[in-house]
């Protein structure tokens, strides 16, 4: 195998240029906007998991920042991606003081808004500012539904648009912090949908399918906790 030489067959260049191109063609007719950039330092927590649809719904790009680097190198991710907002884990409070420190030394003027995560279960009361991330998503609106399935429609192909949209108060996660997948497709198995019937096509006799009554159950749910 170290012998056979490269081509188009059997090797591809790791670049992100590639998306581009896909781009291109998938979406030609369509403008390239990116409204902001939202960092984040934390580890795998269910917040982290929450921004990695909350953000790029909202129309921003997500910055998840490696939680091992120091604050040199974290200052320069801040400054290179221009980023509005920082959520911080409490955790990594003082690396991300740090940080800022640095870019304010370095007459940097665009700092971002900051937000801790602190603990739900256990509060530490940690800040570096005056938001703190439940908090902040408490002030949301918790019944946008409307406007969550136009951007669906807006951002989505046709075939990935859910026909309904369940909120949930909490996603149901294991010890570890990671989504039951499980439990979510129960809850998507009980999403009854009802749509206009389908006109009634010529059956042929002993054909055993079923005709469509009008209403499906939708397989897929779009979870997301509090977004």
């Amino acid at each position: 195998m170290d012998e056979l030489s490269k081509c188009g067959a059997n090797y591809v260049a790791l670049t992100p240029t590639t998306f581009l191109k896909r781009a291109s063609m998938v979406y030609a007719n369509r403008a390239s906007v990116i409204y902001a950039n939202v960092s984040v330092l934390a580890p795998n927590t269910p917040a982290l998991y929450e921004m990695h649809f909350a953000v790029p719904m909202a129309g921003a790009v997500l910055n998840a920042i490696n939680t091992r680097l120091d604050a040199n190198n974290i200052a320069t991710i801040l400054r290179h991606s221009e980023a509005k907002m920082l959520f911080v884990d409490y955790e990594y409070v003082p690396v991300a003081r740090d940080a800022l420190r640095l870019l304010i030394s370095q007459n940097y003027s665009c700092l971002p808004l900051v937000i801790v995560i602190d603990d739900i279960d256990s509060p530490t009361g940690i800040r570096l500012g005056e938001l703190e991330y439940e908090q902040l998503v408490r002030h949301g609106d918790p019944s946008y539904e409307e406007d969550l399935l136009k951007h669906c429609h807006q951002n989505l192909p046709k075939y990935m648009v859910p026909k309904k949209i369940q909120f949930l108060n909490e996603i149901p996660k294991t010890a570890t912090g990671k989504p039951r997948k499980t439990e979510l497709r129960e809850i998507a198995k009980t999403l009854v949908i009802s749509e206009k019937p389908a006109a009634k096509k010529p059956t042929n006799k002993g054909n055993s399918r079923p005709n469509y009554n009008g209403h499906e159950t939708h397989d897929q749910v779009l979870a997301m906790s509090r977004l």
